[in-house]
């Protein structure tokens, strides 16, 4: 991991590097399995968006005593340590059913797990600007945190594998993410981070254009966060070390602004996502059944890890 694998968004054996040959092969072989398992996931989350009208459960997400706001709202939190079962259940029914953010984190801001990144991910040296992005183990057990998620999204399976992000930036355009519907269990072990989420409500009525790994608003990175005054309201959340941040990266714009810790060194972020279809964006839909950059882009991240290449680095305005 001495040396990062930069993103290249590219046509296959377009570099001739024996690695990059090997890579883009791989890719090809498990293509069609991308592509097919995409189709499948479009058609059962159309399937689901069919019954919850059936069932009369429509947008929007907002609870009641929060309708009548406009502009900035707040997040709950809450403390894992203190909830019951009941508590569990409401949060599944009244916030992640419904699309509605939330922060879990210990009364006394005790960490959730002993996790960290690779060190040599972190000992390499950060490109100013550019994101790094770390793989976990699939199966890697990050205690309490794993521990929440499982009372939230219980017999539900990880999407992918977990991600650290990491780097020297400031943040990225705001965002819906490209592939299957799910849940971001966003862990922040250090530093801070200042977040934006647009409820589905009001995602579903900003243009967004089309990226490889996300569709979003465009100039939306710049500092001054201009793109705000358009949305009729949307949440914003200062996330503290230790926070557990619970949202539908598939449903709603969301945007990270990096907060560096005391000592100057940037934060420390865990991304486990799970599968939940609930409230998808539809354009994020019809990219699945649709987007052959996009199939390159997962099938080759994919490659990627069977080759072992757990890290990359890229720009943070890339989407």
């Amino acid at each position: 991991m001495k040396t990062m694998r930069q993103v290249d968004v590219r046509l296959p054996f377009a570099m001739w590097d024996a690695r990059s040959i090997i890579r883009d092969a791989v890719a090809i072989m498990i293509l069609p399995f991308i592509v097919a398992a995409f189709y499948a996931f479009a058609i059962l989350e159309q399937l689901y968006e069919v019954l919850n009208f059936i069932l009369l459960i429509h947008l929007p997400s907002l609870p009641p005593d929060k309708m009548k706001q406009l502009g900035k709202l707040s997040v709950d939190v809450f403390d894992p340590d203190r909830l019951g079962p009941a508590e569990w259940t409401d949060l599944q029914r009244n916030y992640i059913a419904k699309c509605v953010p939330f922060v879990l984190r210990r009364k006394d801001g005790a960490p959730l797990t002993d996790a960290a990144p690779p060190e040599e991910a972190v000992s390499a040296a950060f490109r100013q600007g550019c994101i790094r992005v770390v793989s976990a183990s699939y199966f890697h057990n990050f205690g309490t945190v794993d521990h929440c998620i499982g009372k939230l999204f219980p017999r539900r399976p990880r999407a992918y594998w977990p991600l650290w992000f990491l780097g020297k930036y400031s943040q990225g355009k705001a965002h819906v993410d490209l592939g299957p519907a799910t849940y971001n269990c966003y862990y922040l072990k250090s530093g801070g981070k200042d977040v934006i989420i647009a409820p589905p409500e009001v995602t579903r009525k900003v243009a967004l254009q089309p990226g490889i790994d996300g569709i979003f608003i465009t100039d939306s990175e710049d500092e001054r966060r201009e793109y705000l005054k358009s949305l009729p309201y949307y949440y914003q959340i200062d996330m503290q070390p230790h926070s557990l941040l619970v949202f539908s990266n598939s449903a709603c714009i969301h945007q990270f602004r990096n907060i560096d810790s005391p000592d100057a060194s940037p934060p420390e972020a865990l991304s486990i996502r799970m599968a939940h279809p609930t409230f998808g964006d539809r354009r994020v839909r019809w990219h699945l059944m649709t987007d052959v950059r996009m199939y390159w882009r997962f099938t080759t991240y994919a490659a990627a890890l069977f080759l072992r290449e757990k890290a990359e680095d890229r720009k943070a305005a890339y989407i």
